[in-house]
This record gives structure tokens, C-alpha cells and sequence, in this order.
């Protein structure tokens, strides 16, 4: 049973936890980044990857790295 969810980021310049990507299936989601698969053409074009850039609050630029995701209630 797919399930919705927001995927998790951790800066790792300044630790903040990034939850700004949701997508259809948090599952299948994380296997495919972390495998390197494209998501599904359904899933239209979400654009994610396993590392991203992140502005912190103190206006410096860090790196965020995927964590994992939280499952939608």
C-alpha cells in the first residue's frame, strides 16, 4: 500500500531538518533515490535527489543529505 510522505534533509552545516519535498509513495521514493532510479512518470516532475543545497538562518549556504521521510497521518 503506497503512502504519502514529506522526504527528510539534514543540513550538515548547520543541522537544521528540511521537510520541503513530499511525494506519492515515501517507500518507493527512498529506494529509488537511494538506488538511483528515476521516480515513476506519474509522479509527474518531482525534482529530489539525495543531496541538495540549503540556505541556513545565518545566511551561509549548507549541503542537506536525504535522512529518510515521515509517512503522511
Amino acid at each position: 500500500m503506497s503512502k504519502g510522505a514529506s522526504l527528510d534533509y539534514k543540513c550538515r552545516r548547520c543541522g537544521k531538518v528540511v521537510k520541503d519535498s513530499h511525494v506519492p509513495d515515501g517507500t518507493l521514493a527512498v529506494v529509488y533515490l537511494t538506488i538511483g532510479a528515476q521516480f515513476p512518470k506519474e509522479w509527474g516532475d518531482t525534482a529530489v535527489n539525495m543531496i541538495s543545497s540549503h540556505h541556513c538562518s545565518d545566511g551561509n549556504i549548507g549541503v542537506i543529505d536525504l535522512i529518510g521521510c515521515e509517512f503522511d497521518k
